[in-house]
């Protein structure tokens, strides 16, 4: 546990007694201050992959159980893991941050992450069965799972996602300064292409779409009070990268389609 919780050594911290582990004194750029780009790198790479990958393995295995619901099954075992290992790397390089604010961060990265497997389950599940469901589109049963499919699960799996990003920028105010490296800046676009193609194959764009504006909007505030902690905080500029891409492609795919329209509904998957 000590690699994640750090207590301080200064009498500030000190007197927080059993709570001083939620506090950070700023602590030297070593070896794991490299980590961080790595680990942004593979949290959107682990997220696209899973996210995009499953759609076009459609191998039929039996009784319409596809190869990509296969890899589908995995997805909160591979995505969530990432975000966990990738909030403690940046809890391990924090200046001094509030109790209350790692706190709330760990609350809303714990309830974004229940929020993320219970929708990606249901979406999972839901989708797989609505196979078995062609031509009795006008029933309830049809109804029932299309509802737990493209409404509730895609609703709670695309806000767990969201509510994850959000907890890593909450903690990403306080980071201490380190240079960011390429994977950082690589991984960005993953994250944003994933992102996208959730929102619009999901029809989640009322919920992504204008969540990517304020989030970018809130990172820009952030910026505004300290102009010149950009380049020296990776997660800062991993969001900020991964937003504008992903608001550029929302309004490419606006203009170019008239509308949002699912690439299932375009014959591409």
């Amino acid at each position: 546990m000590a690699i994640f919780f750090q207590a301080s050594a200064t009498p500030a911290t000190a007197c927080l007694g059993r709570n001083s582990f939620l506090m950070h004194d700023k602590i030297e750029p070593q070896n794991r201050t490299s980590n961080l780009s790595t680990w942004l790198f593979l949290f959107a790479f682990a997220y696209a992959f899973m996210h995009v990958v499953p759609a076009f393995l459609t191998h039929d295995i039996k009784n319409h159980l596809t190869t990509g619901d296969l890899l589908n099954f995995f997805t909160p075992f591979v995505v969530i893991p990432s975000a966990w290992k990738l909030y403690f790397v940046i809890r391990g390089n924090l200046q001094i941050a509030s109790e209350q604010k790692i706190r709330f961060a760990t609350i809303i990265l714990f309830f974004a992450s229940i929020f993320y497997v219970n929708g990606q389950g249901m979406n999972l599940s839901a989708n797989a069965i609505a196979r078995h469901l062609v031509g009795m589109e006008k029933t309830p049963l049809y109804w029932l799972d299309y509802f737990f499919d493209e409404k509730v699960g895609h609703i709670f799996w695309h806000s767990g996602m969201l509510g994850i990003s959000i907890s890593f920028l909450l903690l990403a105010a306080n980071l201490q300064t380190i240079p960011t490296s390429w994977p950082a800046l690589a991984g960005a676009p993953f994250y944003s292409f994933a992102y996208f193609t959730d929102a619009v194959e999901g029809q989640t764009v009322a919920l992504l779409f204008p969540s990517a504006i304020l989030i970018l909007g809130g990172i820009l505030l952030h910026l505004k009070k300290q102009p010149n902690s950009l380049k020296q905080n990776p997660v800062m500029l991993f969001f900020l990268v991964g937003y504008v891409i992903a608001v550029a492609l929302f309004l490419i795919w606006w203009i170019w389609q008239g509308g949002f329209p699912q690439f299932s509904e375009l014959g591409w998957v």
